[in-house]
């Protein structure tokens, strides 16, 4: 009888404490996607540099001696940056050389641009479970409530025991 009376209280406590009601949650799935794109665009260029004029000069002092040869008396030859005359004087002829390099340089580079970009992507999913009707959840509480009282009812007729 003993053991019948504490599984009677067990079962009551048992009843009372499923009582409660849960809220429903959402169900949240979660994806997230990473990209990452990297762009490289090469560009190859061509330009023209121009160098300032480069000046050179030569000042040569002719006369005719009395065979009325040309003798040369005097010769001044100003170098320039990139322009280096020669000179030569052969009988009674002069003969000026002027080298010159380009005074255009030409460059040629190429342009390397990397462009990078990240991007992330986040998708969320909510599932979100129908809430029962109204008349579900008061009919659900009557009955529960119901279990409970007949079980209370019943536990108190084997505790308290007529006499």
């Amino acid at each position: 009888m003993e053991r019948l009376r504490t599984l009677l209280l067990l079962l009551c406590i048992i009843s009372l404490g499923s009582t409660g009601c849960k809220q429903l949650q959402p169900v949240v799935s979660e994806t997230t996607t990473n990209e990452r794109i990297v762009t490289v665009t090469e560009t190859l260029r061509d330009t023209t540099v121009v160098v300032k004029a480069d000046t050179a000069s030569i000042r040569a002092f002719l006369e005719c001696d009395s065979l009325n040869n040309v003798v040369m008396r005097e010769l001044q030859i100003e170098k320039g940056r990139k322009v280096n005359p020669e000179v030569k004087f052969k009988q009674g002829v002069l003969e000026v050389i002027m080298p010159v390099d380009s005074e255009a340089v030409y460059i040629s580079w190429k342009e390397r641009h990397e462009q990078v970009t990240d991007s992330t992507k986040v998708s969320k999913v909510t599932v979100v479970k129908e809430k029962p009707p109204w008349y579900s959840k008061i009919l659900n509480n009557i009955i529960v409530a119901f279990v409970a009282i007949v079980l209370f009812v019943v536990v108190l007729k084997f505790i308290i025991k007529p006499k």
